[in-house]
């Protein structure tokens, strides 16, 4: 029939006219993404976790420590013994917990918001302990989580605890 006929046309010039209705412009719909070399961010060759503050700051576990991002300002916080950071988490009060080569601690700001770092090593209830590498840090109902290679640990109250000891673990 002629309607069926005139509704087929019209289905086809509006699907032609809607199909070719997008901008020539290739990026529309593609998120903004700038991407920084070394010598920018001033970092070490592998960046193994990252966190975004409250504040909007982003924190990465880096080979050169913990590294910030603003938006616009990169910052390097080297651990005070100049090892890898591997594992970044934050807290409820904005503590940025990290752990890296045989160390633990978190950095906080200052009365100028400068990030100063605080170990909590010291706290291992068998202070013996070699940590090694801590590969996760997590934050779960305020307590503070660990991970290494063959061990997990939970700080509490001021100590830390050995709460698993087992094989290889790593890929908990």
């Amino acid at each position: 029939t002629v309607n069926q006929r005139h509704l087929l046309l019209l289905f086809i010039i509006f699907a032609f006219n809607f199909s070719h209705g997008q901008s020539t412009n290739l990026n529309l719909g593609v998120p903004f993404i700038t991407q920084y070399p070394k010598q920018v961010f001033k970092g070490g060759t592998q960046t193994w976790e990252i966190v975004q503050g409250k504040n909007g700051v982003l924190y990465f576990a880096n080979n050169a420590g913990l590294l910030s991002f603003d938006g616009l300002h990169w910052e390097t916080f080297p651990l005070p013994n100049q090892t890898i950071v591997r594992s970044v988490a934050i807290d409820g009060a904005e503590n940025i917990y990290v752990g890296g080569q045989d160390e633990i601690g978190y950095f906080s700001a200052d009365s100028t918001g400068k990030l100063i770092f605080k170990s909590i090593k010291h706290q291992l209830i068998d202070s013996s302990q070699n940590l090694a590498d801590i590969w996760d840090v997590c934050i779960v109902q305020g307590r503070l989580f660990f991970r290494t290679t063959d061990k997990v640990y939970m700080r509490e109250g001021g100590q830390i605890q050995k709460v698993f000891s087992g094989e290889d673990i790593s890929m908990m």
